[in-house]
């Protein structure tokens, strides 16, 4: 299979989603002339060399911030953003962004559940004034 220079610039990156990724190591280990692609795109990029794409990539341009994301989490995003957002992190497979969904997520459920516990104990603390 041939790769293009958006595709290992990306693999540079860490931009690819795992099987991708894992595609572009084996390849890499048998084929030379990938390798050599790779090397130039290196040598390209220390010496300043630099396209469009691989600065959107690297600077995360078309991420959503972290906050965004969480806001589509609560609900208070518009359908249009929250299709972006979707279609961002399951379509294009941004790793940077489903890292802080996941995250996000976890945190979401730890609150949830330090909640439901502190409203059971102020339940529980009250009861008896309450009969009163």
């Amino acid at each position: 299979m041939t790769y293009s220079q958006a595709q290992l610039e990306a693999y540079l990156d860490e931009d690819l989603d795992a099987g991708m990724m894992s595609n572009i190591e084996v390849a890499l280990r048998e084929d030379t002339q990938l390798l050599n692609s790779l090397s130039t795109i290196l040598s390209q990029r220390e010496s300043g060399v630099h396209s469009v794409g691989s600065v959107w990539r690297r600077a995360s341009i078309t991420c959503p911030s972290r906050e965004t994301i969480a806001d589509g989490l609560l609900g208070i995003l518009d359908d249009d953003y929250k299709d972006y957002i979707h279609f961002h992190i399951n379509e294009v497979g941004c790793r940077l962004c489903q890292a802080h969904l996941d995250d996000l997520t976890a945190q979401q459920e730890v609150n949830q559940e330090l909640s439901s516990s502190r409203r059971k104990r102020y339940f529980e603390s009250t009861a008896g004034y309450l009969k009163k």
